[in-house]
């Protein structure tokens, strides 16, 4: 006969007992399962929750449960309701779920009923939603700037990627993020945004794209300005600034027309105004359109045709 303390049978599971015999001869013989019967979970519903989210209600499905049962979360006891042998109820507050990771879920009888194996339960990061950019377009060539983004089930640890690149991203709430673009980012051409939210649950957000435009081209002047109507063809410069390599000359007196354009450096143009275009008096609207994307053609300068 053997005397086992309670705090032997604490636990439900299967024990080995054996049975030592000393030296001479002697030794250990084979072992027999001693079986403590106590709680035992086997699924809970919700299945997992989401960081950040409200206090909800924990449903415990399992074995052996007892008036008095108490649901404990990572060691601590929550407020619990019995319903049957194989179901409790707790409440769990929203301070528990405030970050995502693993929650160990466990039952505890009152004595001598002994405390259930460990239940795993996750609580998940959401995945995020992004819904806008702010700015929503800049300038090629532009200076740095700081990019907001809003949307819902952002968490401290989301990250915010520029072309599939992570950037350095400041958490403000769960529905704004922002993040640091560098002037070495501002190339041409749109730029795909995401949000990243990690592990356990997470994962990417709808793309939102940030387009980058070529700046509006400034017109300041033209060489000549004035020409005889009936005049032959004749080259045209367009001095100003902000011009791209692929921007066009645009001349218009009753419709506008592109005219064939030389790019010589971001602050001369030169193009081939035809005879055609001032075989009467008047004058000539010149602008410069920059290449796609670009929000607008630049400053009209009037052109004279004596």
């Amino acid at each position: 006969k053997a005397a086992i303390k309670m705090s032997d049978i604490a636990k439900a599971g299967l024990y080995p007992v054996r049975v030592f015999t000393p030296a001479p001869g002697g030794g250990y013989s084979k072992d027999l399962f001693f079986k403590v019967i106590g709680p035992i979970i086997y699924s809970v519903a919700p299945p997992f929750a989401i960081a950040g989210g409200p206090s909800f209600t924990l449903t415990v499905n399992g074995a052996n449960f007892v008036n008095g049962a108490v649901v404990n979360w990572n060691g601590k006891s929550l407020p619990t309701i019995y319903v049957s042998t194989t179901e409790l109820k707790a409440q769990v507050p929203s301070s528990d779920i405030a970050t995502a990771g693993f929650v160990e879920l466990t039952v505890t009888d009152p004595s001598p009923g002994g405390t259930s194996p460990q239940f795993p339960y996750s609580v998940d990061n959401p995945l995020p939603v992004l819904t806008s950019l702010s700015p929503s377009s800049i300038i090629a060539g532009g200076t740095g700037f700081t990019l907001t983004l809003t949307g819902s089930g952002f968490v401290k640890t989301s990250v915010v990627h520029w072309n599939g690149t992570a950037l350095p991203t400041t958490y403000v709430s769960s529905t704004k993020l922002q993040a640091p673009i560098p002037a070495t980012d501002i190339l041409d051409g749109d730029i795909s945004v995401t949000v990243f939210n990690p592990t356990p649950g997470g994962g990417t957000s709808d793309a939102k794209t940030l387009a980058i435009d070529n700046p509006v081209p400034v017109v300041i002047s033209l060489s000549p300005t004035i020409v005889k109507h009936g005049s032959p063809s004749f080259t045209l410069t367009v001095n100003g600034f902000d011009f791209n390599e692929g921007a066009k000359v645009q001349w218009k007196r009753s419709a506008l027309t592109t005219l064939t354009t030389v790019f010589i450096k971001d602050t001369e143009l030169q193009a081939v105004v035809p005879a055609s275009d001032v075989t009467t008096a008047g004058s000539a609207t010149v602008t410069v359109a920059n290449p796609a994307p670009t929000p607008s053609p630049s400053n009209p300068v009037t052109f004279t045709i004596n």
